[in-house]
């Protein structure tokens, strides 16, 4: 197998390990011989400086003896033979010989070059005579040529280093070989191997290309490893890929759940914006319908009073004023707090008396206390002022409504009303009563719109929780705060505290204006119902008005075209053609002779929407049905530059039979529709029945716990607002489980089936009733 490339640098790119393995080998062993090398020659040195010294000793030893006798005995070819021997020794350099025997001294070598590059050395040459004793006979100087050792020396290294090199290149070459054979290659394969993995190819275990061992080596546990790490990702791809099928199939399911849930949110959003023009629709018929006999109600009993009657007669007649104000009352609730949702606060800021507001509030309060047998008055404090700048008919609502609550949750006692200065322009207005009392953790809940303190509260007094969520929205409109402090059974104390600017100067009081103030006017009343003409028509008379009647909008038309009048009294709700179409017309039309008639709205739909409606339409101003005397006066004068508008509400009391009687629920929305409007729904209520509860059957199946409480929930409200309360109480408890993701009890379905036909048996029998005349 050739490891070795075409070329160095090929190698070097092709397998960079190896490279780097042999040129390290190469350095460490280059480096090691060259110091090997160099402790060599030093050894060398040391061991040619010692064989020198040994061959100075054997020279002093060996042969002066021989040479100095020679020299004794004048025996110069002896002499010259000995220095020879002398000179043939390795590194000498020359020798001289200075003797007095010879008249020259005797010279052998190349003394000359010697001088610059040998160590002389220098003996004494002495002879024992037998006779004479020891006698000098010259000296030896003796030259070591130190060029020669260091060549010697030099030539030694070199062979030494050349040796060692090429073994280390030997030695070089075959650990390449074999660290490429044994490992290089099999590690590149293990990272061709790696890459593969990276890239996907998880199906072919690695296997190297060499011979089995008995024992593992490093290399096989790498191969081992990485297999296993294969298997893994194997094993993690194949996970991984059930998840995402998993992933992808919980996302389909979860996307099937939200575009459930968008449905059952649009059908809810679709129900609640229905329910909320239902809202509207109702309270608009409701005011509609109920004014209108409530129009006749208090426009006889204004009549009434202009009669002659005796004591006992105009006792009863206050009577019955007193109770049908008090029924508007509440209606006043419900209309108001509607105004008050929609923000349309119509009330400015106004000059009025303070003690003068408080009369009247407590001279309407007088007859309700009375009744009960309650003590009511108030206490003024006397460094308050008796004129202020402020809301004056906010004011009023909020304390009618304190003082109405009070007396209405007293039995026994009193009520008292009681205003002291704050500071210089805010006043406190405290309502207390003797009344039960309320729990301090209801005193914040109490606020709440359509909330009492508990539901024993509202079935003992009644009333629609309005009131005091009124009063709040007021007092916050009106920059104020409000509070109660109140213990059970130790009674209650409202407040409320309010920035009002004293005034010097008494109010205008245009509202209280003479009958004999009022000049005779020519007024076409266009009204359709006959109740209402004969009322209306009563009141203006009374003032000394001229009335002509027109019972649609047509007529009107046709009799505005021939005669003008002073003033319009104009029905919003006219047959075949509604009050603002007719007054557009009127207005516009060039051959009418009342275009610059002021036109006055009489209508019992009032709510804030139909009220601006009616005076973008170019009327006048806005009297609500029932008509009051006092408001319908303010109106017309306001034909003349003043334009106040009243507040209407109104109640009927129809008393149900039958079936229909036995159900409280269905008895009042009977009363308050009618048994049209209550047939209506419980026809409608029939249809759905059906199909409701098989939804939430097959929901209850599916096991899906929004869906249930959805519907579960609004098959609840329903049933409970149409008087079936064991149907509502059965499908609540099935929404309270799908609320509290618990298990629903097997046998749920088949009471809501039972349920169902009860409820379906009950609707029939109702259904047929209400068909049936009376």
């Amino acid at each position: 197998m050739n490891i070795m490339p075409r070329s160095l640098p090929n190698y070097r790119k092709a397998h960079p390990l190896g490279f780097r393995m042999f040129l390290m080998v190469l350095a460490c062993s280059l480096l090691f011989s060259l110091i090997s090398t160099c402790l060599q020659l030093y050894s060398d040195y040391h061991k040619e400086r010692n064989a020198i010294e040994e061959r100075l000793r054997l020279i002093e030893s060996g042969y002066l003896d021989s040479l100095s006798k020679s020299i004794w005995d004048l025996n110069i070819e002896q002499t010259r033979l000995q220095l020879k021997s002398i000179l043939d020794m390795p590194h000498m350099s020359s020798l001289r010989l200075e003797s007095d025997s010879f008249a020259q001294p005797l010279v052998i070598g190349d003394h000359d070059q010697s001088q610059t590059s040998a160590i002389p050395y220098r003996f004494d040459l002495g002879y024992q005579s037998p006779t004479l004793g020891r006698q000098h006979i010259g000296s030896l100087a003796l030259w070591v040529d130190e060029g020669s050792i260091r060549q010697q020396l030099l030539q030694g290294a070199m062979i030494t280093l050349f040796s060692y090199t090429l073994t280390i290149l030997a030695i070089a070459f075959s650990i390449m070989f074999l660290f490429q054979r044994l490992v290089t290659r099999h590690l590149e394969a293990m990272a061709r191997y790696v890459e593969q993995l990276g890239r996907g190819h998880l199906d072919t275990p690695l296997a190297l290309s060499r011979p089995e061992h008995r024992q593992q080596d490093e290399l096989d546990t790498v191969v081992s490893a990485l297999n296993n790490m294969r298997q893994a990702i194997r094993q993690d791809l194949e996970h991984g890929e059930q998840e995402r099928r998993q992933l992808k199939r919980h996302k389909q399911e979860l996307q099937a759940m939200v575009e459930k849930r968008t449905r059952s949110l649009l059908r809810a959003k679709e129900a609640a914006e229905s329910a909320n023009q239902a809202k509207s629709r109702f309270l608009e018929t409701m005011t509609h319908e109920i004014r209108t006999p409530m129009n006749g109600i208090l426009g006889t009993i204004q009549l009434l009073q202009h009669a002659r009657l005796n004591e006992t007669e105009r006792g009863y007649l206050h009577t019955l004023r007193q109770s049908s104000e008090h029924l508007l009352m509440q209606l006043n609730d419900v209309l108001d707090y509607a105004k008050l949702e929609q923000g349309m606060l119509s009330d400015e800021q106004v000059d009025f008396s303070l003690t003068g507001l408080v009369q009247d509030c407590m001279a309407l309060m007088q007859g309700y206390a009375q009744e009960k047998r309650l003590t009511i008055d108030t206490e003024l404090a006397p460094e308050l002022h008796h004129y202020y700048r402020g809301y004056a008919g906010r004011l009023r609502q909020v304390l009618a409504n304190l003082l109405a609550n009070a007396i209405k949750f007293t039995e026994q006692g009193s009520v008292q009303l009681h205003i002291t200065l704050k500071t210089h322009n805010r006043l406190r207005f405290t309502v207390h009563d003797t009344g039960i009392g309320i729990p301090p953790e209801q005193q914040q809940r109490i606020f709440h719109r359509f909330t009492q303190a508990d539901e024993s509260v509202t079935r003992k007094y009644g009333g629609t929780g309005l009131g005091l969520a009124i009063c709040q929205t007021l007092v916050h409109a009106m920059g104020g705060t409000i509070g109660v402090n109140s213990s059970p059974g130790q009674g209650s104390e409202f407040w409320f505290e309010l920035p009002l600017k004293p005034v010097s100067s008494p109010p205008e009081r245009p509202e209280i204006t003479p009958v004999e103030a009022i000049d005779s006017l020519s007024i076409l009343l266009v009204e359709d119902m006959p109740v209402n003409q004969q009322v209306i028509t009563g009141l203006l008379e009374h003032d000394g008005h001229l009335v002509c009647l027109a019972e649609d909008g047509e007529s009107a038309i046709a009799i505005t075209a021939q005669q003008s009048f002073d003033v319009i009294l104009m029905d919003m709700h006219l047959p075949r053609m509604d009050g603002i179409t007719v007054s557009r017309h009127i207005h516009d039309h060039p051959g009418q002779l009342n275009k610059d008639t002021p036109i006055i709205a009489i209508t019992a739909s009032v709510m804030p929407g139909d009220i601006k409606r009616y005076l973008d339409a170019g009327l006048q101003a806005v009297v609500a049905k029932p008509v009051h005397q006092q408001k319908l006066r303010q109106a017309l004068m306001g034909a003349c530059g003043t334009d106040p508008i009243g507040r209407p509400t109104a109640h009927p009391d129809l008393q149900p039979q039958g079936l229909l009687a036995e159900n409280p629920l269905l008895a009042k929305s009977s009363a308050i529709l009618g048994k049209h409007q209550v047939k209506t729904l419980l026809a409608r209520f029939r249809r759905q029945l059906p199909d409701d509860c098989r939804a939430l059957a097959e929901e209850m199946t599916a096991g899906d716990p929004y869906e249930i409480e959805q519907l579960a929930h609004r098959l609840a409200g329903a049933s409970a607002m149409l008087g079936f309360a064991e149907f509502s109480r059965l499908v609540q408890q099935i929404e309270t489980h799908a609320h509290d993701q618990a298990h629903i009890p097997a046998s749920l379905p088949g009471e809501l089936q039972d349920a169902m036909a009860g409820t379906l048996t009950q609707l029939d029998a109702l259904l047929t009733e209400l068909e049936q005349p009376h």
